[in-house]
């Protein structure tokens, strides 16, 4: 390669500030940051991932799917004072049991959903954090 190939090559390549992209249809402007504001940023960003914050909704739904179906199943079963004595009845204990399943459930599924809200908040300010990290080391040439 001579000289002025080698030239042009780095010349098409890009300037001090960075290459030039061609896949873009205009020409964007360069930006540069330091490594230690990039680590920096690059550590806000994994923080800012929702991590277990999901599990607090996952349970929220299992507890509410538990709760409903021992409502569920409390309203569909006959009890000891069924009409049909060949039909399946349920005690009262048993009918006690499901009650406080579905009221103890439901309770739980409140609590887990009111968490995973809080979480989502904290969350939703950890990545405006982020944004506005990284809107600070945006500016004009």
């Amino acid at each position: 390669m001579t000289e002025e190939e080698q030239k042009e090559a780095k010349a098409s390549y890009g300037s001090a500030t960075g290459p030039i992209v061609a896949a873009e249809p205009y020409e964007v402007p360069g930006m540069s940051l330091s490594r230690k504001h990039w680590n920096r940023l690059k550590e806000e960003a994994d923080e800012a991932k929702m991590g277990w914050t999901e599990i607090w909704l996952g349970a929220a739904f299992a507890f509410f799917g538990i709760g409903g179906a021992a409502w569920i199943a409390f309203w569909a079963l006959p009890g000891s004072g069924s009409a049909d004595p060949h039909a399946t009845q349920l005690s009262s204990g048993a009918q006690d049991v499901l009650r406080l399943i579905g009221i103890f459930s439901l309770i739980v599924a409140v609590v887990c959903f009111l968490a995973w809200i809080g979480r989502r908040r904290d969350h939703n300010a950890s990545l405006d954090r982020l944004i506005r990290n990284m809107g600070s080391h945006e500016h004009d040439a």
